[in-house]
């Protein structure tokens, strides 16, 4: 389920609730639940992000592995901060928050270039400056099942 899902987690909304019903399928076998169970129930016993939230996580994992020199450099050309754009003094240039380029189809919008830029501005500051990738994992995970 997680494999390449930065790619194809931005496919159309029935192949992915096609995923979250196979998702919600397979937990309530694992833990031989039956239809009345919620399945923000089931997650959390799991502990498992729903599928939508496991593509925004592995995404978010994606951009801070390019912007940390820990993926190949031509993901790295994929980001870029505010502050390497413009030479003024904003709010998203004093906090590292990562340009977001202009796009004027929806299917640019998917792309990992404007979506993980989206992201990233989006992900608290405490979590973004996260010294490893571990401690970013850890506390972007924690931050999403929260929301569960």
């Amino acid at each position: 389920m997680d494999y390449c899902s930065t790619v194809w987690g931005n496919c159309s909304d029935v192949l992915i609730d096609s995923i979250f019903k196979l998702q919600k399928l397979s937990a309530r076998l694992i833990l031989d639940a039956d239809t009345s169970t919620s399945t923000s129930t089931l997650f959390k016993q799991l502990k498992w992000l729903p599928f939508r939230q496991r593509t925004v996580y592995h995404k978010g994992v994606t951009v801070y592995k390019s912007l940390n020199g820990l993926a190949p450099l031509y993901m790295k050309s994929l980001f870029k901060y505010t502050s390497e754009v413009h030479s003024r003094t904003t709010r998203s240039t004093t906090a590292d928050c990562l340009y977001v380029p202009r796009v004027k189809t929806e299917f640019r919008k998917k792309s990992l270039g404007y979506s993980g830029a989206i992201l990233w501005n989006s992900i608290l500051p405490e979590i973004r400056n996260s010294p490893t990738l571990k401690v970013f994992k850890t506390k972007f995970y924690d931050y999403l099942f929260q929301s569960i």
